[in-house]
């Protein structure tokens, strides 16, 4: 039940005018000021207003483009080494383009969508967020790259995208569950419960390995026992309209898919927060 419920959720997308999807997103920040409104205690209602702000897009650019930020949550490994890593996070911890978040982080997973990468010499060579396209190689389905083949490693590995809100209420991210934690991804959608994906809150841990001589880190996750409550479920139901919407639209900009062509001053580019460079540094764990 739980599996057919987070497809519903989390997948399945519908297809929507480039005009819809941008009123999704605009729509989401009102929503949850509405909800604010309804909620009596003084600082969750804080929160709550917070969060409208979040979702709410911000000028950006010469052009004066429209965008919509999410932070993505990465582990600092052994051989991390980009400067765009808060000087004081601890090897082994989690951090995002917003600083240090520590030795574990309490999500509600609200949205998840399979994810594919193959990585060049440094950088990524070609990725899809539908795990159906790839930016570089086409077609996943007939990719070489992604095929299995007894006793080789697949050049191309897939996972789980999950985006979520901290328990708390005060912070949006994105978090990319793949190679060594892809089981970890999983977990997640295999413990969800109805009456949906948010239902039940989720710790997010590291924990120390090591493979061909190297050590890393990889991606942990547990149920933490707290159900959400019920005004927090509202909170969580309008956040899903909001990442689902951003999804679809990451999906046309990585995949080159057009949907129709909207005149209009709203346009928002929607995209996720990663390295300086774009890059998700993942260290020792992209090699093994």
């Amino acid at each position: 039940m739980s599996t057919e419920i987070t497809r519903a959720q989390s997948t399945a997308i519908s297809t929507k005018s480039q005009a819809d999807l941008d009123n999704d997103i605009f729509q989401a920040a009102g929503r949850l000021e509405e909800l604010a409104e309804t909620i009596k205690d003084e600082n969750r209602k804080e929160l709550v207003l917070q969060l409208a702000q979040l979702t709410r897009p911000g000028i950006a650019g010469v052009e004066g483009q429209q965008r919509v930020t999410i932070p993505w949550v990465l582990v600092r490994q052994p051989s991390s080494s980009s400067p765009s890593i808060p000087e004081d996070v601890k090897i082994g911890e989690l951090y995002s383009t917003d600083g240090r978040i520590g030795d574990r982080l309490v999500i509600l997973p609200i949205l998840s969508h399979v994810i594919r990468r193959k990585w060049g010499v440094e950088k990524i060579e070609c990725q899809s967020v539908d795990g159906q396209v790839g930016t570089q190689h086409g077609s996943c389905g007939a990719c070489p790259y992604g095929r299995y083949v007894e006793g080789q490693r697949t050049e191309c590995s897939k996972g789980t995208a999950i985006y979520g809100v901290t328990e708390d209420l005060t912070a949006l991210y994105r978090i990319d569950f793949i190679k060594s934690s892809a089981k970890a991804g999983q977990n997640i959608l295999r413990l969800a419960r109805p009456p949906a994906l948010w239902a039940r809150s989720f710790s997010i841990t590291t924990e120390k390995k090591a493979a061909q001589n190297k050590n890393y880190y990889e991606l942990k996750t547990s149920l933490t026992g707290d159900r959400t409550p019920s005004d927090v479920m509202q909170v969580c139901d309008a956040l899903h309209g909001f990442y689902k919407a951003l999804y679809e639209k990451s999906k046309l900009s990585l995949t080159g898919r057009q949907l129709p062509v909207v005149q209009s001053s709203n346009v928002i580019d929607a995209q996720v927060v990663t390295d300086s460079d774009g890059v998700v540094d993942f260290g020792a764990d992209e090699s093994i």
